[in-house]
Formats: structure tokens, sequence, C-alpha cells
């Protein structure tokens, strides 16, 4: 496995070699794109946003606004899975400014979802679902039932964090039969949610279930 994550890097640092050389901006900017979620899915988080930041300054040297506002989404995750949400917040608000501008629907739905996660990491509830239920109604509106069901989960737990659990419990269940029906690795998160919500109201068989 680690031979083949280091050919994959190397194929991908060739690549970027290539772009630089052949002076292709919208080529370059792609590559740290990709070279950012590498190290992001190895957990490798300031390799990834030193990529992303990379790929950022060009896209907005040469206004290369699509890849801008994914860069600023990707760059807000990392900010978010590091505890740093005020840095998060900063670079998910620019994302959702421009992605209304140019509407980039996918994006704001996107930047809309980590952002009112961030809100909930905080324990500002009321704010955490206001963003989440801006997300779902974009993700309604494009029809991303993968969106919509992350965004069910997140609404979920943050009703299970204010302890109104059958609430909580309903988007759990929203948000597992769709990812159940793809079998996605996301219903193992969504499960565990679920079990939390019966052993907290002491349905313990079905809690272990």
């Amino acid at each position: 496995n680690s031979q083949f994550q280091d050919s994959l890097f190397n194929k991908f640092k060739d690549e970027l070699d290539l772009a630089k050389k052949n002076k292709s901006e919208t080529e370059i900017t792609k590559k740290h794109l990709q070279l950012g979620d590498f190290f992001k899915d190895a957990e490798v988080y300031t390799e990834a946003i030193d990529q992303y930041t990379s790929g950022l300054k060009i896209a907005e040297q040469h206004r290369q606004d699509s890849i801008q506002i994914i860069l600023k989404n990707r760059i807000g995750h990392i900010y978010l899975s590091l505890k740093n949400y005020d840095k998060a917040e900063l670079f998910l608000v620019e994302s959702i400014e421009g992605a209304q501008k140019h509407r980039f629907l996918k994006a704001e739905a996107i930047a809309e979802e980590i952002l009112g996660t961030c809100f909930e990491k905080e324990s500002n509830y009321l704010k955490a679902l206001e963003h989440q239920e801006r997300s779902l109604a974009l993700f309604t509106k494009l029809q991303d039932e993968e969106g919509i069901a992350v965004v069910n989960d997140n609404i979920g737990s943050i009703y299970e964090d204010l302890n109104q659990l059958e609430k909580a419990h309903e988007y759990f269940l929203k948000s597992y039969q769709y990812l159940k029906s793809v079998n996605s690795e996301r219903q193992i998160n969504v499960l565990n949610n679920i079990g939390d919500v019966y052993r907290k109201t002491q349905r313990y068989q079905e809690a272990l279930d």
C-alpha cells in the first residue's frame, strides 16, 4: 500500500512539474488540488494546506473562479478537522460568496454544510442548524442524494446535542436509508449515531443491534 501511495505521489508530482514546464496555469492549479487531496486523504494536513494554498494563489492570479471556490472549501474542511474554526469560517464564507456570485450551487451546498459543522463544534446550534438547512435546500434543488444524506446526518447530530432525541432519530434514519442503499461507508457513522439515540432512550437491545 505504501508503495502504491509513493507511486501515486510521484505521478501527481511529475504531472505538476510538466504543467509548470508547459506554463499551463489551469493544469498547475488542478495538480495542486490533486496533491492536496492526496495529502488530505493521508491526513498529512500541513502538506495538504500547502498544496491547496499554492493552487489558490495561482487560481486568484488567473481568475479561475470555480477552482478557487473548490480550494477554499477544501482548506475550510481541513481547518475544521484541525479544530481551527475561526480560520475555517473565513475560507467558507468567502467560498459561499464566490459560489453565489457564479451560481455554483454544489460548492455553495458543500460550504454551507462544512460551515454548519463548524458552528455545531462551537456549540452554536442555532447558527449550525441555519447553515445545514441552507445546505439541505441546495442539495435538494440539485437532487444530490448523497449530499442530502450527509446533511440529514449533520442535522440529526445537532438535535442529539440538543437532547431532542426523537427528532435526531428521524434525521439519522433518513440519512441511513440512502447510505444503506448505495452501500456507502458513511453509514458506519450514521449507524453509530442511531445506536447512541437508542442507548440514550434506554432501548438497549436496539442500541446493541
